[in-house]
């Protein structure tokens, strides 16, 4: 059975050892970000790799044109897949320290690049950790021969946004003080794009850390839609926690936004893109 959306540990657990699963691992943090490959290098799922938020989910930023966290060019990060010894033909299975905001970057990524089998791991390393093996070893995989399909309609960017604005749900997934402008501590310029609505993406999480049930994400996100989620874009501070979203209405089965990569970061370089505070 394949896996394209979420897998809980147990599932893993069952076909981690068969030829086509690869746990990928991309624990990261903002204010550390060597953090996620200690971390990995002290302890991971068996036969996990790593992959770096900031040098290979990430291209290299250009300050007063892009984002904290620009895509990295497409040939570029199918470049970096083949590397790692990836391939569409595999069951990905991405995971972060928990909340899967930063999985759900590599998620979108790799479904960015033609892949479909690939999956977060449900409540991330975490999760795993509590009844599950974890190894040092490190784990290395041949190059991957495949050719780069057609890019999927899965980007929008500032123009898309400037072009229909007001015409479409633009979903922002920071937590509702920076949205509203009222205690902004990473970008240099507070408050949220026109027009956009507060979706702060860990309400998509339980108590337990967990993604909540489909039913509970399908009425969260009818609550904050008015059109349909495939109209939508997506974004946040970076074009890393928006991907969270993406996930949970794919999983409310709401169909697929699109993401703006760039997000807030982005669009306040130029200083004539209207922004709002407030609720």
């Amino acid at each position: 059975m394949p896996y394209n959306l979420l897998i809980s540990a147990e599932e893993l657990h069952q076909i981690l050892h068969q030829g086509s699963t690869v746990a990928i691992d991309c624990r990261y943090r903002l204010e550390s970000p060597r953090w996620g490959l200690t971390q990995y290098r002290l302890g991971h799922i068996p036969g996990a790799i790593f992959i770096d938020m900031d040098h290979e989910l990430s291209g290299p930023p250009t300050a007063g044109q892009t984002g904290r966290h620009p895509l990295p060019h497409r040939s570029t990060f199918h470049l970096t897949a083949r590397q790692l010894g990836l391939s569409p033909k595999q069951q990905l299975v991405v995971y972060d320290q928990g909340p899967g905001c930063f999985a759900s970057r590599a998620w979108w990524m790799f479904r960015w690049l033609g892949f479909e089998n690939v999956a977060v791991l449900d409540g991330g390393f975490a999760n795993w950790q509590k009844s599950n093996p974890v190894t040092q070893e490190i784990r290395t995989l041949p190059l991957a021969d495949w050719d780069l399909p057609p890019e999927p309609f899965l980007v929008a960017s500032a123009q898309d946004i400037m072009n229909h604005l007001g015409k479409i749900d633009l979903l922002d997934a920071r937590n509702l003080d920076r949205f509203e402008g009222k205690n902004e501590t990473i970008d240099p310029v507070a408050g949220h794009i026109q027009t956009a609505r507060s979706a702060p993406f860990e309400k998509n999480l339980n108590s337990e850390g967990l993604f909540k049930e489909p039913s509970q994400l399908r009425s969260h996100y009818l609550g904050i839609l008015s059109g349909k989620a495939d109209e939508a874009i997506c974004y946040c501070g970076s074009g890393v926690t928006a991907t969270h979203n993406i996930l949970a209405m794919k999983l409310a089965g709401l169909g697929e936004a699109r993401l703006y990569p760039g997000s807030w970061s982005e669009w306040i370089t130029d200083p004539k893109r209207p922004i709002e505070t407030g609720s």
